[in-house]
C-alpha cells in the first residue's frame, strides 16, 4: 500500500511559502492508515527559491548550505536535532546549489525505493491530524548555534522568494523494520542530525558537537553501520592552489573500519571544478534520505555511551587539515545509523 500527498504551498491553508498549514483531509480518510507504521519520505521537491539579497536569486556567499523541510508530525524517537537534544521534525535536506538562491536541486529518479530510510510515521497520528505545518528553516546568522524559520518573502525587506510543490509519499516499511516496544522502544535505524554551529569550540574543520541520544541498548545486539546521509554544501575561502581535491569525512570516536586504511573516515565530499564554483565541496543533486543496502562503514561506538562527536573536514588526498581551516564555512549533516545483521 502507498499513499502519495501532493503538497504545493501556493494552496496552503494559512500562513506563508516557507511556513504554512496544509490540509490533507483528502488523502487520511482510509482507516488502512490506523493502526499501523508507515515509512515516509519526499520522492521530489521543485527547487527552493529564497534570498536575502537578490530578487533574481543571485550568488550569495553568506547563503546557507541547506534548508531543512521539517513537519511536526515526524518527529520519530529514532531521530534527534542535536542542536536542540529533541526528535528531529526533519522530513529532508535541500541542500543549496552553488552559493545561489536555490535549494533543492535535483538530478535523480523522481522514486523512492523501499530501501530507504525515511521517517518513521504512526498512521494513527497522521489519520487524525487533518493538517500538517511545514516549515523551511535554516541555521541562524553567528554567534547563535540554532535554526530559524526562512522569512516571509517581502521586496521591501528585501526578502525574496517563491511558491514550491513536493510529494511526500507513504509507504508498508520493509519486514526487517522492526520496533521493539519492551520495555522501551528500539529501532533498527537512526538518524543523528549536527550542526558545526552548536561546536564546543575550534572551527567547522574540527568541530566537536556535544549530544545525549539514548537508544535504548538498540546498537548491543547486531552489527551497524554509519553513512553520511546528508552535508550542505561547504565552501572555502581561499585561492586555488589551497584547495585540496576533495574533503574526507572524519569522526575518531566511531572507529568506523579497523580493517581499512583509513579507518576513521566515514564519507567525501567532491570539489567541483565547474566555472564559479571551484570553491565549493559536496555538491550532489538529490534529496533522498539513506538506503539500508548501501554498503556503510562499520561502528564500534554506541550512541548510547557517546556525549559528543568531533566532525573533521580534511584534505581527502593526504588526511591533513585543510589550507586556512578557518576560512570552511559552517555546515549541516546528518549521519543514520542502521543495523546490517
Amino acid at each position: 500500500m502507498v499513499y502519495r500527498v501532493y503538497v504545493d504551498s501556493a494552496k496552503r491553508r494559512s500562513g506563508h511559502q516557507f511556513d504554512f498549514e496544509y490540509d490533507i483531509t483528502g488523502v487520511v480518510t482510509s482507516r488502512y492508515l490506523v493502526g499501523r507504521t508507515w515509512m515516509a519520505a519526499v520522492e521530489w521537491c521543485t527547487p527552493v527559491r529564497y534570498s536575502t539579497s537578490s530578487d533574481v536569486f543571485a550568488k550569495d556567499t553568506t547563503a546557507p548550505g541547506t534548508v531543512l523541510l521539517t513537519c511536526p508530525e515526524f518527529a520519530a524517537e529514532n531521530t534527534l536535532d542535536a542542536w536542540t537534544g529533541s526528535p528531529s521534525p526533519t522530513v529532508c535536506a535541500l541542500q543549496n546549489y552553488n552559493q545561489l538562491g536555490y535549494y533543492g536541486m535535483a538530478a535523480d529518479a523522481p522514486y523512492l525505493r523501499r530501501t530507504h530510510l525515511g521517517c518513521i510515521v504512526k498512521g494513527d497520528r497522521f489519520q487524525q491530524a487533518g493538517t500538517l505545518r511545514f516549515r523551511l528553516i535554516a541555521p541562524e546568522a553567528k554567534p547563535a548555534t540554532g535554526f530559524a524559520t526562512l522569512k516571509k518573502p517581502d521586496a521591501a525587506a528585501k526578502v525574496y522568494g517563491a511558491d514550491f510543490q513536493f510529494s511526500l509519499v507513504l509507504w508498508d516499511p520493509e519486514p526487517w523494520l522492526k520496533i521493539e516496544r519492551a520495555p522501551s522502544a528500539t529501532y533498527p535505524f537512526y538518524k543523528l542530525w549536527l550542526s558545526s554551529r552548536s561546536r564546543t569550540g575550534g572551527t567547522p574543520a574540527r568541530a566537536q558537537v556535544p549530544f545525549w541520544f539514548p537508544v535504548n541498548g538498540a546498537m548491543c545486539t547486531g552489527m551497524w553501520q554509519v553513512v553520511v546521509e546528508s552535508f550542505s554544501l561547504v565552501a572555502h575561502g581561499v585561492t586555488q592552489p589551497n584547495m585540496a581535491p576533495g574533503v574526507a569525512v572524519v569522526c575518531d570516536e566511531l572507529a568506523a573500519d579497523s580493517l581499512a586504511a583509513r579507518p576513521n573516515v566515514i564519507g567525501h565530499l567532491g570539489r567541483s571544478y565547474r566555472a564559479a564554483e571551484t570553491s565549493n565541496y559536496g555538491q550532489v543533486l538529490s534529496i533522498k534520505p539513506a538506503c539500508s543496502d548501501y554498503v556503510g562503514h562499520p561502528v564500534r561506538a554506541q550512541l548510547d555511551r557517546l556525549s559528543s562527536l568531533t566532525i573533521e573536514l580534511r584534505d581527502a588526498a593526504t588526511l591533513e587539515p585543510p589550507s586556512f581551516p578557518g576560512t570552511l564555512s559552517e555546515w549541516v549533516c546528518c549521519l543514520t545509523f542502521f543495523r546490517v545483521k
